[in-house]
């Protein structure tokens, strides 16, 4: 009988401590933007994937949904500066961007290849990856002006 209690006791135990919560990762949460772009597209932004600020140029982690299809992208920008969308002096040509820990590999190869010539891009907005070519997309709607004002206030 004392052994069946032991037992019973050791199992208890076991139970309970299997029980106990168990200490979760960081979970970012997905911050849809009112509204939808001039094509009809909805952005977002993850909050786990802080931008990342060098040489004058934002690099961010946004997402687009056109229908039932949702895309993660990079974003690349010269227009944040004090935490405004607002074209950044200090600004360089986008040789040898870091690669931010968020990125995946396509991301990461996107970055390496990018020298972006800021000149070019005059009108708030970000490049970004459109079927493997590099693609301007002008912040030229009240949501994707939304989306670069958000990045923009992280910095």
């Amino acid at each position: 009988m004392r052994q069946f209690i032991t037992t019973l006791a050791v199992a208890i135990a076991g139970v309970t401590v299997s029980c106990l919560p168990m200490p979760m990762p960081a979970l970012g949460r997905t911050i849809w933007m009112r509204g939808r772009t001039n094509d009809g597209a909805m952005l977002y932004l993850d909050t786990i994937s802080e931008p990342v600020y060098t040489r004058g140029w934002t690099i961010f982690f946004y997402g687009i949904k056109r229908g039932d299809v949702t895309e993660d992208k990079i974003g690349i920008t010269p227009h944040c500066y004090q935490g405004k969308v607002k074209y950044n002096p200090s600004v360089s040509n986008g040789y040898n961007l870091p690669y931010p820990v968020w990125a995946t590999t396509e991301q990461m190869m996107f970055l390496r290849d990018f020298t972006g010539d800021a000149s070019s891009v005059s009108f708030p907005g970000w490049i970004t990856n459109k079927n493997g070519e590099y693609f301007y997309v002008k912040a030229d709607s009240p949501v994707s002006l939304s989306l670069l004002n958000v990045v923009c206030s992280q910095l």
